[in-house]
C-alpha cells in the first residue's frame, strides 16, 4: 500500500513491473465526490452523461485539510457500482472532509484525458480506476463500506 504523497512513484514502479493496470490500495481522506454527468462525458463511458452511466471521481488527499489540488483521483464505475448498491453519493458523504480515513483498493490507471485538472483537482494522472473495494476506519479496524448500515 502506498501513501498518497508517493502514489505516483509507487504506481510507476508497479507499472514498470507489469502494466499500468496493476492492483493498488491507498489510504486517504476524501474531499470531493464528482459524478461525471455533465459536459461531454468521458471517453471511458462513451461520453454518456446519465448519472447511472458515468464514473464518479473522488478526490483523495493524504491528510485531513489538504487541498484538492494535492489529491489523487479514485473512481467508481457504473459497472462496478451495480455490484455495490450501497456506494451512493449520499452513503459516502459522511467521509467527505472528515478526519476518518478510508482505504481504497482497485486497479491503477494512467488517465491523461484530464490534463486541465492537473494541479487544480488532482496532483497526478495516475488513478485507482475502477475502485473495487472501499473501507472506512472505525473503532480501530477497517470496515467494508458496503457492509455498513
Amino acid at each position: 500500500m502506498c501513501a498518497i504523497a508517493v502514489l505516483a512513484r509507487c504506481l510507476k514502479i508497479d507499472a514498470e513491473k507489469s502494466s499500468h493496470r496493476s492492483p493498488g490500495s491507498v489510504v486517504g481522506y476524501p474531499v470531493a465526490i464528482k459524478p461525471q454527468d455533465h459536459g461531454g462525458g468521458e471517453s471511458t463511458n462513451c461520453h454518456f452523461i446519465n448519472p447511472e452511466e458515468v464514473d464518479w471521481h473522488r478526490a483523495l488527499v493524504e491528510r485531513p485539510g489538504d487541498a484538492e489540488s494535492t489529491a489523487i483521483v479514485v473512481e467508481t464505475t457504473p459497472r462496478v457500482r451495480q455490484s455495490h448498491v450501497k456506494w451512493t453519493t449520499h452513503a459516502l458523504a459522511p467521509w467527505l472532509n472528515s478526519t476518518a480515513p478510508v482505504r481504497i483498493s482497485g486497479w491503477t490507471m494512467l488517465d491523461p484525458e484530464h490534463r486541465n485538472h492537473l494541479g487544480r483537482f488532482r496532483s497526478t494522472f495516475w488513478e485507482i480506476h475502477p475502485i473495487t473495494q472501499m473501507e472506512a476506519f472505525q473503532d480501530g479496524r477497517w470496515i467494508d463500506v458496503g457492509a455498513l448500515p
